[in-house]
């Protein structure tokens, strides 16, 4: 399927996700409300979970953890080759 431009794209995305709703709407170049018309459309933009945000958090701990735990080899391998 080609695309002829952005309208189709939301048309596209529209019809394979059947629960979400995108709204095209062209903005004029050189438009005085060109440019609040995007901030609009980017501050409408949901904030992540608080899940997913506790979720990234935990899922750096167990590296957080290594880096810790290996601390002491790394210090040493890094001034292994130096020159007394």
């Amino acid at each position: 399927m080609a695309w002829t431009g952005y309208a189709d794209a939301v048309k596209a995305f529209d019809a394979s996700h059947p629960g979400s709703k995108v709204t095209y709407q062209a903005v004029q170049p050189g438009a005085k409300d060109g440019c609040q018309k995007m901030l609009n459309a980017v501050s409408r933009v949901a904030v992540p979970p608080p899940l997913v945000v506790i979720g990234s958090l935990v899922s750096v701990l167990p590296l957080l953890l290594a880096f810790l735990a290996h601390q002491r080899f790394w210090c040493g391998g890094t001034t292994a080759g130096a020159v007394k």
